[in-house]
């Protein structure tokens, strides 16, 4: 009889099931190490799963320091990592990051020589002293603006001229609570120069001042990441806003955000797609019209956006009203955003009621008429309710129905609705129904009871 070895199988389908167990183990916030005590091959199979995709936590200090370590044993481990994130937000309110930390994740930046994505989370995380060096000048009466993120951005396309995808977030990158919003934009390298920061103002662990400003020289003459071709190549760029990015005086004290916005204005071809938060849109958010960008072909709106308030029963506005603000000439897919509705209590199939499919099936019906030259192909409905946190009880109201009977209406006009599959059946939703109707009959009987008694003891005369 042979002997079989799950060693036998070709490496392919090895590096297969390593990255799934790596994926498995993540979600668990471990890694999948033990493969590397086994064997020699899969040890050296395992090396390039395991450091592929590395993820900085500050706020984790422990956990951070051991990776740290485990780089700096061994160099050539950085020829593995193809994907950077570094969480630099702290971990409580009021708190900052140390100077050497963030020293330090420039270091790792500047030596994973075949960096392909870089993620960095958080703003304003360095103490007001130790980001003094990183910042901007203020109008007068105004905070200095600080660019800690932005230097390491910088800093990235510099010295490293393989990127090729970089994310920017402070708090949120998807629609939830503090979100705010998102743009998804295709640039060059050369572009993304010219959003703040100089990429040479970061410190070098071990280098003395005179040293230091030797090596600001260099890195101004001679950065691999601008160099001929590399200047031109094209990167993904995402950047999110989280809180602080609305309100009064918007364009003061958020100079970030009207410097991004601005910036992606007078480069209209970049913007791929754009996430609205659920928040009251700013003045330079209210005048954008999807029109303008010709590139860009996915809108994702939460219902608060286009409501006449930001109330969840408030009224919705006219899609004539909106239209030219969300669907262009290349907007092809619209996604009407649920997710985020009453996050704090969980989204109930009644987040999509009549007022919806009828605001829905109104903006369709706009967006296929021939004199509007609009793209809008798909209606994607992010919808997923939590049966836990069901809100309507009434059997003959099944959302999913809805959807469909606007899925009929909208593809007789060329515009097909998509939808992820129901979180619970028909079935499950009368059973619900029923037992919800069973607890307001036992909560009746004793209510009544409760009555009785009390009309019962009361005085005699």
């Amino acid at each position: 009889m042979s002997h079989r070895s799950i060693l036998n199988l070709p490496t392919e389908i090895l590096n297969q099931i390593l990255s799934i167990c790596e994926q498995v183990s993540q979600k668990g916030e471990t890694h999948c190490t033990a493969p590397l005590l086994t064997c020699r091959k899969l040890y050296h199979l395992t090396l390039p799963v395991l450091y592929r995709d590395l993820r900085f936590t500050y706020s984790s200090q422990p956990r951070t320091s051991y990776l740290h370590r485990s780089l700096e044993s061994n160099p050539s481990l950085y020829l593995l990592v193809r994907s950077l994130s570094f969480d630099l937000r702290p971990k409580n309110p009021g708190e900052y990051l140390e100077l050497d930390d963030y020293v330090a994740a420039a270091n790792v930046l500047s030596r994973c020589e075949v960096l392909h994505s870089l993620q960095i989370w958080g703003t304003a995380f360095l103490s007001p002293e130790d980001r003094k060096p990183y910042q901007m000048e203020a109008p007068p009466g105004r905070s200095p603006i600080d660019l800690c993120r932005w230097e390491l951005l910088q800093y990235a396309l510099f010295q490293r001229p393989t990127l090729r995808k970089v994310e920017m977030a402070s708090n949120r990158d998807s629609p939830g609570h503090g979100f705010k919003l998102r743009l998804d934009c295709q640039v060059q390298a050369r572009d993304l120069r010219l959003l703040p920061g100089t990429g040479i103002s970061l410190a070098v662990p071990g280098t003395t001042p005179r040293e230091e400003i030797r090596l600001r020289i260099l890195r101004k003459k001679g950065d691999a990441g601008m160099q001929g071709d590399a200047r031109r190549r094209s990167i993904d760029f995402s950047i999110a806003f989280g809180p602080g990015h609305a309100g009064k005086e918007y364009e003061w004290r958020n100079f970030e955000f009207t410097f991004v916005f601005v910036w992606m204005k007078h480069r209209p071809h970049i913007l791929r797609r754009m996430v609205l938060g659920d928040f009251k849109p700013p003045p330079l958010v209210k005048e954008f019209r999807a029109a303008a960008y010709p590139n860009l072909h996915t809108v994702v709106c939460p219902p608060a956006h286009v409501k006449e308030r930001r109330r969840r029963h408030s009224p919705y506005k006219p899609p004539s009203e909106v239209i030219d603000q969300l669907l262009g000439p290349s907007v092809h897919t619209f996604v009407f955003d649920l997710t985020s509705d009453d996050q704090h209590i969980g989204v109930s199939s009644s987040a999509f009621g009549e007022p919806e499919e009828r605001w829905l099936r109104e903006l369709g019906q706009l967006a296929a008429a021939p004199d509007r030259n609009l793209a809008l192909r798909t209606i994607y409905i992010d919808f997923e309710p939590d049966p836990n946190c069901e809100q309507r009880f009434d059997p003959a109201d099944y959302a999913w129905d809805r959807i469909l009977r606007l899925q009929s209406q909208l593809q007789r006009l060329g515009i097909s609705v998509e939808y992820p599959a129901p979180s619970m059946t028909r079935e499950e939703y009368h059973e619900l129904c029923r037992q919800h109707q069973e607890w307001i009959a036992d909560e009746t009987v004793r209510r009544t009871g409760l009555e009785l008694a009390d009309n019962s003891s009361g005085p005699e005369v």
